[in-house]
């Protein structure tokens, strides 16, 4: 299946603790390098000021408000990918690549050798 920068699919997400994997929406976003990561979407309030809560769910198809989980990417599989469900508006698009950039600085900031 392809898939582009900033969609929003249904896949298989693969749990951190365990072997095995949850269907979850994902975010599609470029991963810095040419290719594309998804991140995990959960119907669960934000958790700190790096995750984003969707305001526009409706229209990037969504059964109900969202968050984005900015510190849960994953690598992108396309045989993860079960089917599109919708494009994150470009409201949303806008404020998610602030947080994304700010989570990719905190992470330069504590890995410096």
């Amino acid at each position: 299946m392809q898939s582009k920068e900033w969609e929003i699919w249904l896949a298989d997400f693969e749990f951190e603790d365990m072997p095995g994997s949850k269907r979850r929406p994902v975010l599609i976003v470029p991963d810095g390098g040419g290719g594309l990561v998804k991140i995990k979407m959960t119907g669960s309030p934000c958790r700190d000021f790096l995750e984003h809560s969707i305001v526009n769910w409706e229209f990037a198809g969504l059964s109900k408000p969202t968050t984005i989980r900015t510190a849960k990417m994953s690598p992108l599989v396309s045989s993860d990918l079960i089917h599109k469900i919708g494009m994150l508006h470009q409201d949303d698009i806008t404020v998610f690549k602030l947080k994304l950039a700010a989570q990719i600085d905190l992470y330069t900031a504590n890995n410096i050798t």
